[in-house]
C-alpha cells in the first residue's frame, strides 16, 4: 500500500495525541480520584464540598438534623488545557432539602496529580444528564430538559447539547458549532472518556488499528491503520473511499468487568455524502471485536460518544428531514444504544432518573417477556423496599408486603414456584426506566395509574390491586385538621411523584401559599419526624403503614381528608399483550377466587371436586367428567391460577396477611368486594373490587 504524505501526518498526529491522552496508566484518573475530590458548590457555607466515596452531606440549616446532599453522578477524562495531563469533567447533583435536584458541570484540572475544580456551571433543576465528554478541550454535556413553562412534574424530553471550555482559568459556555457536521477534511481528535479503573485499559492505538464492520468495502469490514482505511470506490478505479475513526469512548458494555469501547466512524464513499456510524466493540481477551454498528446520519455533527452503565450515548446535531444538506445541522439529538443478544439495538429516550443497575436485560432480541421469564426460570419484579405492608426489605434480605404477594402469585402461576422471584427495589424516580429498559419484567410498587404514564412512559397497566388516595399526616399536637387550615404550611412530599403534582394543584386551587420540602420516600419521613415540616403528604395507605411502625404511633394523626384518586396497579412494558394478559388474569383470578369462596386452605379440595363450572374453569380442572376449559393462554397451562392460589391464597387472604396488620381496615372501603353488605357503611362507602368472569 502506498502511504501518502497526508497519511504520514495523520499517523503522527494520532501518535502524539495518544501519548498526550494516555501518559501511562499510572497518570490516568480513576473513579476514586473523582469520588474523593473537592468540588466548588453553592450550598455549603464553605463554598466547596470534599466528597467521600462520591457524596457530601451538610445541614440544610444551622442546628437542623436534616441534611442536604451533593453527589457525583458522571465524569469523563481528557485534556482540558493542552498541557498533556489528564484532566476531568464531572456532573454533580445537589439535593438542598426541597423538591429540587440541581445539576452542575465542573471542570477539574490535574495539577501534579491533584484535581482542582476551576469552575462549575448550573445545568438545570431536575434535568436528566445523559453524558459528559471532553472533545478537543471542550466539555460536551448531553441532557434532556423540559420547556421553560412546563411544570417540574413533566418529564424532561427535549434534547440539549451544551459545550463549555476553560478560558483564562474560568469555565465559559460555548455557542453551538456552526461547521457542517463531520465534513471530514481533518480527523476529529480522539478523546478517551472512561470510568474504568482496570490496569489493562484501552488506548488510542487499540481503537485506531481495530477492525470495524462497514457497509462500503466488499469484505464488509475495515481494518484501520492509524485511524483510517481506504478502498477503491469501484473495481479498477484509482479514486478512493475512506473510513475514519472520529471519536471513541471506553466503558463496560456487557457487564463482564472488562473495558469495552464505543466508536464513531465516518465513511466518505466518493460522493458528497459523509456517513456517520456508531460501533460497539467488545474486548475479548485484549482484542476488540465489533459487535454491531448503526447509521447515525449523512453530514450530521457528532459532538460526543460515551458509555454510561452499559448504554452508548451519542450526542449529535442533525437537520430537519426535509432540509437540504447545505443547511447546517442545528437540531440537538441524543441517541442511546445497547448490546442486546449480541446485537446493537437502539433504546427509546429515557423519561426518568438514571438506571440504578444495568445488568442483564429482561428480553433477548424478539423474545417476549413471558417467554423470557419461562426460559430464565425466574421473575424480576420491581417493588418498594421501604413501606411496611406493601413492599418492605426485611433485615434478613427477604421482601414482604401486599405488592410482594402478587409477585409471588405471578411466579407461581407461570413458573410453578412462588420463590422464583428476584425483587428489584424500584425508586419512584427510576421505576419506569427499570421497566422500559428490561431490568424488571413487571412493576408492582404502589404505582398510580394515570393517563400520562399509560400514554407516554412505555407502560401498560394491569388490573388495579389497591384503591387509595393522597392524604396528610400531622403531629398529634398540630392545629391542622384539613388543608383548609394549612395556608403557609411547610409540607414534606416525595419528589418526582404524582403526589408532588397533586399537592401543588390542590394548594393552587385553594389559593394558598405553602412550602414544599422534597426528597425521597425515606427522607420525607425523616424530615417530618424531625419537625422540619408541618405536614407529611403521601398515599393515605403509605402514611398509615409508616406511622404504624413508629415507636409511639399515638403521637401522630392521619387526617381523614383525601385529595386524589390513586388506583395502584401492576405495570408491564407497552405492546406485551400476552404477558399483560397473564398478569391481569392472575390478579383477576385471585379476586374471583375470593368471590367464589376459594382460598389457599381449600383450593386443593376444590380442584379435586369442583362444586360448579365457574370454580372448575378458574382452577383449570374438568367439571363432572367434562373437558378442561381452554381459554386461549398459549404459554401457560389451564392450572396457572390454581398454582397462584395455592401459593398466596385469594385477594382477601393477601389483604388480611399484609395490609390489615398495619391498621388499614378493609370493610366499607373501595378495596372490599363489590358484593359487600353496605348497610353498615357510611354514605358513599363500600367496596368496588370486581373482576371479569373467568370464562
Amino acid at each position: 500500500m502506498t502511504v501518502r504524505a497526508s497519511m504520514v501526518s495523520l499517523a503522527l498526529i494520532l501518535v502524539l495525541l495518544a501519548a498526550a491522552c494516555d501518559g501511562g496508566d499510572a497518570d490516568r484518573l480513576s473513579a476514586n480520584d473523582l469520588e474523593n475530590a473537592t468540588y466548588l458548590a453553592e450550598g455549603p457555607d464553605a463554598g466547596e464540598a470534599t466528597l467521600d466515596g462520591g457524596e457530601f452531606r451538610y445541614p440544610v440549616a444551622e442546628g437542623s438534623s436534616a441534611e442536604a446532599v451533593i453527589r457525583l453522578d458522571l465524569w469523563s477524562a481528557g485534556d482540558l488545557d493542552g498541557d498533556g495531563a489528564e484532566d476531568a469533567a464531572a456532573i454533580t447533583s445537589e439535593l438542598p432539602g426541597g423538591s429540587g435536584v440541581f445539576s452542575y458541570v465542573h471542570a477539574l484540572r490535574n495539577e501534579s496529580g491533584e484535581l482542582r475544580d476551576l469552575g462549575f456551571a448550573f445545568l438545570g433543576d431536575r434535568v436528566r444528564v445523559e453524558s459528559v465528554a471532553i472533545r478537543d478541550g471542550v466539555i460536551v454535556v448531553a441532557l434532556f430538559d423540559r420547556p421553560e413553562t412546563a411544570p417540574y412534574s413533566e418529564e424532561p424530553s427535549i434534547a440539549v447539547i451544551r459545550r463549555f471550555r476553560l478560558d483564562d482559568g474560568a469555565l465559559v459556555e460555548q455557542p453551538a458549532p456552526v461547521s457542517g457536521g463531520n465534513s471530514g477534511d481533518d480527523v476529529t481528535d480522539v478523546t478517551n472518556v472512561t470510568n474504568a479503573t482496570d490496569a489493562d485499559r484501552l488506548s488510542a492505538n487499540d481503537l485506531e488499528n481495530a477492525t470495524y464492520l462497514a457497509e462500503g468495502p466488499d469484505a464488509g469490514e475495515a481494518t484501520l491503520d492509524g485511524g483510517e482505511f481506504r478502498y477503491p470506490v469501484a473495481e479498477g478505479s484509482s479514486a478512493e473511499a475512506v473510513i475514519r475513526l472520529d471519536l471513541w469512548s471506553t466503558g463496560d458494555l456487557d457487564g463482564d468487568g472488562t473495558e469495552d469501547a464505543a466508536a464513531i466512524t465516518s465513511e466518505r464513499p466518493g460522493g458528497s455524502g459523509v456517513f456517520s456510524y456508531v460501533h460497539a466493540l467488545r474486548n475479548e481477551s485484549g482484542e476488540l471485536r465489533d459487535m454491531g454498528f448503526v447509521f447515525l446520519g449523512d453530514r450530521v455533527r457528532v459532538e460526543s460518544v460515551a458509555i454510561r452503565e452499559g448504554v452508548i450515548v451519542v450526542a449529535l446535531y442533525d437537520r430537519p428531514e426535509t432540509a437540504p444538506f447545505s443547511e447546517e445541522p442545528s437540531i440537538a439529538v441524543i441517541r442511546r444504544f445497547r448490546l442486546d443478544g449480541g446485537a446493537l439495538v437502539e433504546l427509546a429516550a429515557p423519561e426518568l432518573q438514571r438506571q440504578p443497575d444495568e445488568g442483564n436485560v429482561s428480553t433477548e432480541g424478539n423474545v417476549s417477556t413471558l417467554q423470557a421469564v419461562i426460559e430464565r426460570g425466574e421473575l424480576w419484579c420491581g417493588v418498594k423496599d421501604s413501606q411496611p405492608g406493601f413492599g418492605f426489605a426485611n433485615p434478613d434480605g427477604s421482601f414482604s408486603g401486599f405488592d410482594v404477594e402478587f409477585c409471588k402469585a405471578i411466579a407461581a402461576a407461570v413458573l410453578g414456584d412462588a420463590t422464583k422471584v428476584t425483587y428489584v427495589p424500584a425508586s419512584a424516580s427510576a421505576r419506569f426506566e427499570l421497566l422500559s429498559s428490561g431490568q424488571i419484567d413487571v412493576l408492582i410498587r404502589t404505582t398510580t395509574v394515570t393517563a400520562e404514564r399509560d400514554a407516554a412512559r412505555a407502560v401498560d397497566f394491569a388490573q388495579t390491586t389497591f384503591y387509595t388516595g393522597q392524604g396528610f399526616a400531622v403531629h398529634a399536637d398540630s392545629p391542622y385538621n384539613s388543608t383548609a387550615d394549612m395556608e403557609g404550611a411547610t409540607v414534606c412530599v416525595q419528589s418526582g411523584t404524582t403526589t408532588e403534582q397533586n399537592l401543588d394543584d390542590h394548594f393552587t386551587e385553594l389559593g394558598y401559599a405553602y412550602t414544599p420540602l422534597g426528597g425521597t420516600d425515606q427522607e420525607t419521613q425523616d424530615q417530618f419526624l424531625a419537625r422540619r415540616c408541618d405536614v407529611w403528604t403521601a398515599d393515605q395507605s403509605n402514611l398509615a403503614s409508616r406511622i404504624s411502625q413508629f415507636d409511639d404511633p399515638s403521637q401522630y394523626r392521619v387526617l381523614g381528608q383525601i385529595i386524589s384518586k390513586e388506583p395502584l396497579a401492576p405495570g408491564v412494558r407497552d405492546n406485551e399483550s400476552e404477558w399483560k394478559d397473564v398478569v391481569n388474569w392472575v390478579v383477576y383470578g385471585l379476586i374471583n377466587a375470593e368471590e367464589l369462596g376459594v382460598s389457599a386452605r381449600n383450593v386443593a379440595a376444590m380442584a379435586n371436586n369442583p362444586p360448579n363450572t365457574a370454580i372448575a374453569r378458574l382452577l383449570g380442572v374438568p367439571f363432572e367428567g367434562g373437558e378442561i376449559a381452554n381459554l386461549g393462554f398459549s404459554m401457560v397451562d389451564p392450572q396457572f391460577v390454581q398454582r397462584a392460589l395455592m401459593a398466596v391464597g385469594n385477594y382477601g387472604d393477601i389483604y388480611e396477611r399484609t395490609v390489615a396488620p398495619i391498621g388499614i381496615e378493609r370493610a366499607c372501603t373501595l378495596n372490599a368486594l363489590y358484593t359487600e353488605d353496605k348497610s353498615n357503611c357510611p354514605p358513599g362507602g363500600g367496596g368496588i373490587l370486581y373482576a371479569p368472569p373467568y370464562r
